[in-house]
């Protein structure tokens, strides 16, 4: 496997993958759609001489599993996460969010503000901004269990992962994402049938209505936040980051 060697822990009857290193205060990486905890190697290799490190796998992506009945939802994360952080003994953190990442973070910093110290929001799903179309497309086909399984096995994943809408529309320097690197994304789902099926139920449990929800309280955010954004984002347009630097 690539990356540093994820450790597990039990936390609601699912098996959560995690990234843990180094010591100090506590920061934690969260990624989005349809990456898992290895989008943060290179920060992690870089943030744990100073910090405790954790970087978890988002149910559904990377290598978390549990029963097909949890939540797969936003809120769902966020509880998973929480319970993480309780096993850990690590009672406050800043937490740094990507995709629907950044949503799980502005969920708990609305939610548990005196465990929040800080929040980073990286290209962040946020009100209605998500999800982008090539998500979409996945979700249509994750409503139809039948052709979900046809179109996993025909290798679409790996098909639209190398597509100029896919992973690589989304690095703005070509040789920075690797073959090895789409593989170690789409490992999981390529493996395992259960892990397909998480996959399956999280595309169809998200939508924007959380976030469009979580938007009208953003003002309630009282820890230091900062707002990065690629100002060339193919997916999502600079202007949703300004939006939130001004509501938060």
């Amino acid at each position: 496997m690539l990356g540093f060697t994820k450790r597990f822990q039990s936390i609601a009857g699912c098996r959560v993958a995690f990234y843990h290193r180094g010591t100090g205060p506590a920061i934690v990486l969260l990624h989005g759609m349809p990456t898992s905890c290895y989008l943060w190697r290179d920060v992690v290799a870089s943030l744990q001489r100073n910090f405790q490190v954790v970087a978890p796998d988002l149910l559904g992506l990377g290598d978390t599993f549990g029963p097909m009945d949890v939540d797969h939802s936003l809120q769902g994360q966020a509880s998973l996460l929480v319970g993480l952080l309780g096993r850990l003994e690590i009672e406050e953190a800043v937490l740094v969010g990507h995709d629907i990442g950044g949503a799980v973070a502005q969920i708990l910093a609305l939610e548990l503000p005196r465990r929040v110290r800080g929040l980073v929001l990286v290209a962040s799903a946020a009100y209605d901004n998500w999800p982008v179309p090539v998500i979409r497309m996945f979700q249509r086909l994750a409503e139809h269990p039948l052709a979900w399984r046809m179109a996993i096995r025909a290798g679409i994943m790996r098909k639209v992962g190398l597509a100029e809408q896919g992973f690589r529309r989304g690095v703005h320097f070509p040789g920075s994402l690797r073959d090895e690197d789409i593989d170690e994304y789409l490992r999981p789902s390529r493996l395992s049938s259960s892990s397909r099926e998480h996959l399956r139920r999280l595309l169809i449990s998200l939508d924007n209505r959380e976030t469009q929800q979580l938007g009208h309280r953003l003002g309630e955010i009282e820890c230091p936040s900062l707002v990065l954004w690629g100002a060339e984002d193919a997916f999502l347009s600079p202007h949703w980051g300004r939006r939130l630097r001004t509501d938060l």
